[in-house]
């Protein structure tokens, strides 16, 4: 179990310490010792600058702040003014702009409809082809397949009567003919 946020070498040095001397010394972490150049105070013009201009390059945005400073002298933008491309775009990433710039909406229905069976309209435009991926199922409880059927008997009939003429019974045709179950 972790009591301290210590690592157990930093601890066992610093007991080596209490050992030979009698006393502790623990030393606070440096943090670096960089400077911040851009404030909250830049991030926030910086942000207010992208919602005006619609969120222009990087490049364009650096042309608007030297602008505001140089031409306009706004004085708050002097620190902007100086900035390079790629510092801003690292600004544009800081958690101050982001919660300045963030806008949350709701999901938006879509307008297409879907699983909705039309046919196409033209418009008197070559191009359109209507391709039904989806068979055409059963009309009173009667399968699109039996048309099909009768045509080939249909044919059968009138092969069979122009190579003999004689008496063809049908019901031999009839009887080749493929049972279709659970077709829907």
């Amino acid at each position: 179990m972790k009591v301290t946020a210590y690592s157990h070498a930093q601890i066992k040095r610093l007991i080596q310490q209490y050992d030979k001397t009698g006393s502790m010394k623990v030393k606070l972490a440096r943090r670096n010792g960089f400077t911040r150049t851009y404030t909250k105070s830049d991030i926030h013009l910086l942000a207010a600058m992208d919602e005006r201009h619609g969120q222009p390059s990087g490049a364009v945005l650096k042309k608007l702040c030297e602008c505001a400073y140089q031409r306009f002298g706004q004085s708050e933008y002097q620190q902007l003014a100086d900035i390079s491309v790629s510092h801003l775009y690292n600004l544009r990433g800081s958690k101050t702009y982001q919660r300045q710039r963030c806008t949350l909406t709701k999901t938006r229905p879509t307008k297409a409809p879907i699983g909705q069976r039309r046919k196409p309209r033209p418009n008197n435009q070559p191009g359109y082809i209507r391709i039904d991926s989806v068979h055409q199922g059963d009309q009173d409880n009667v399968s699109n397949l039996t048309p099909m059927f009768n045509t080939i008997l249909a044919r059968k009939k009138d092969n069979l009567e122009s190579e003999t003429s004689a008496s063809t019974d049908l019901s031999s045709v009839v009887s080749q003919r493929p049972q279709i179950s659970g077709l829907t």
